[in-house]
């Protein structure tokens, strides 16, 4: 699964329509742990909602432990109309939401490479030379805009406002170097 979700937009379209022919939910185990994948279509979680049952009341005949301060349900949702996310209970305990919309990671990797030009503005004043504040932009910041491989997942379905403001942070980078850097375009293609 984690190999499909270093595609571009097409890939997760590849995804979605593997998801919609196979038996969902779908459970997947390594180890100790577990993981239900399931597929949500027009807002019904009812058969997502009743494996997450089967499992816990399985993993109880079984004595197994279940832990739901470790457990998350983890969002991936690209479409522009968010859905209402109804908290899964398990042992009544409601199970936190992970949200991993393109909208949230972008947000934070921009205050994190934002906060890392700091370090690039003082390697300037100390004078080092065009070459290694590169390097570093290219180790330090740019890593962080890129976050490869996972920009092949969320650039496609970013908001151009946001990209321009990423493409700002490379600019100001490009003043503080004293040299032309690619643009997230540029990498992205």
């Amino acid at each position: 699964m984690s190999d499909a979700l270093h595609t571009s937009r097409a890939g997760l379209r590849a995804l979605e329509r593997s998801l919609q022919q196979s038996p969902l939910p779908r459970i997947l185990t390594y180890a100790d742990d577990t993981t239900i994948v399931g597929l949500i279509s027009r807002d019904n979680e009812a058969a997502y909602r009743q494996e997450v049952e089967r499992t816990v009341a399985w993993r109880k005949e079984n004595d197994l432990v279940l832990n739901a301060k470790k457990t998350n349900k983890i969002i991936i949702n690209f479409r522009t109309k968010k859905s209402t996310n109804t908290p899964i209970l398990i042992n009544n305990e409601p199970i936190p939401i992970t949200d991993f919309s393109s909208k949230l990671n972008s947000n934070h990797l921009i205050k994190k490479a934002q906060q890392r030009l700091y370090f690039l503005r003082q390697l300037k004043k100390l004078r080092v030379e065009k070459g290694l504040l590169v390097q570093f932009y290219k180790a330090i910041v740019q890593s962080i805009l890129t976050n490869i491989p996972s920009i092949t997942v969320w650039y496609a379905n970013t908001p151009q406002h946001t990209i321009k403001d990423m493409d700002r942070i490379i600019s100001r980078a490009a003043k503080i170097t004293g040299c032309k850097l690619p643009t997230l375009g540029s990498i992205h293609t």
